[in-house]
């Protein structure tokens, strides 16, 4: 769907909403290069952080994780970045071998 409009436009939100489709199928890797472009073009926005700080937990790099949904919080108090950080907060403190789910 926006794989046409991709080539003409390079907005943030496009971007991310392309990685948000591929995450969607599973192309995590191929989503993670979306995410981190959009990022790249709005460093201010608060989705784009979180939604690449899912990939870094699927990536199990918690730390990196931690760190992009606290980038989502502070740059715009992202509701879905509390709830990431709480659920992998959790998860560390368990000890659990069960991966978080989405």
């Amino acid at each position: 769907m926006f794989g046409r409009d991709i080539r003409q436009d390079s907005s943030f939100d496009l971007q991310n909403n392309i990685g948000v489709e591929l995450f969607r199928i599973g192309q995590y890797k191929e989503a993670k290069k979306y995410f981190e472009k959009s990022v790249k073009l709005a460093p201010y926005w608060w989705v784009n952080w979180n939604n690449l700080g899912t990939i870094y937990e699927r990536e199990k790099n918690y730390q990196k994780a931690k760190e992009y949904y606290q980038k989502a919080i502070d740059n715009g108090q992202y509701y879905l970045a509390y709830e990431n950080l709480s659920k992998l907060n959790k998860y560390l403190q368990s000890g659990s071998t069960e991966p978080t789910k989405y």
